[in-house]
């Protein structure tokens, strides 16, 4: 296939139709068998022997109250430990500052719509299920997902994780000078539970070739930007070629 001047993004979607107590060893008083269950002997009987453990050690195992941390003597504790910081560093990302987003107090079992889209500082709450997150953490992230920061009661965890962001795919980048293009693609490397679909983006510079390819499951591709002309043949040797813009479909 040979693509037109213009450069080309494409995604394209391939569907598969207690306690233990332990008591020292006894001295050995016999020979030891040393090796394989028939090697050779070691008269070990003269060496002295003394119980397994840290040398030197004494005292209690549980130490004293100076080993307490800050709470231990009243201390005020701090919000932030030191050196860290807030993803976005806004003061209202500090964990005593925080709103909760419309229907967030309701029951948890209700299992009712969060819109956590604009709120700064989201928070693992539903009902009274969850606490406050103290960090640090990607807050882009928990907004675009507020069902799986702050799950319905009802909602026990059995569902596998059905999506996948293309920006955590590897990027596989076009060789041999004038920068042809790139390929990232989500498969079951990347969601197990994607046994059924592959996606793939790619963007494809002037007169770059996407290389050739088959597969026996349906391919459905969308034009993001650009032009592209696609060739295909099937197992009959009948071909099809046709030029498409952004916003087409194949």
């Amino acid at each position: 296939m040979k693509f037109p001047a213009s450069a080309a993004s494409v995604l394209a979607i391939c569907c598969l139709t207690s306690t233990v107590s332990c008591a020292p060893a006894a001295r050995p008083t016999k020979r030891q068998i040393i090796g394989l269950p028939n090697g050779p002997e070691i008269d070990n009987s003269d060496i002295p022997f003394d119980a397994v453990g840290p040398v030197g050690a004494s005292g209690d195992v549980y130490g004293g109250t100076s080993l307490l941390g800050p709470l231990g003597d009243s201390a005020t504790a701090t919000i932030l430990g030191p050196g860290v910081t807030y993803a976005t560093g806004d003061a209202e990302n500090y964990v005593s500052s925080y709103t909760l987003a419309p229907l967030q107090t309701a029951d948890a079992d209700l299992g009712l719509y969060l819109d956590l889209s604009t709120n700064p500082n989201p928070q693992p709450i539903r009902g009274g299920n969850g606490a406050i997150d103290a960090g640090p953490r990607n807050e882009a992230i928990q907004r675009q997902n507020p069902d799986l920061l702050a799950r319905p009661g009802t909602d026990h965890g059995d569902v596998p994780n059905a999506k996948w962001p293309m920006g955590l795919s590897s990027t596989r980048s076009g060789t041999g000078g004038g920068n042809p293009g790139w390929a990232r693609q989500e498969n079951t490397d990347e969601l197990p539970v994607g046994t059924a679909m592959a996606g793939v983006d790619m963007r494809l510079g002037p007169n770059a070739y996407r290389e050739l390819h088959w597969h026996s499951a349906n391919e459905w591709s969308y034009i993001l930007t650009g032009g592209v002309r696609i060739a295909t043949v099937n197992q009959n040797g009948q071909t099809f070629v046709d030029d498409l813009q952004a916003g087409d479909l194949w």
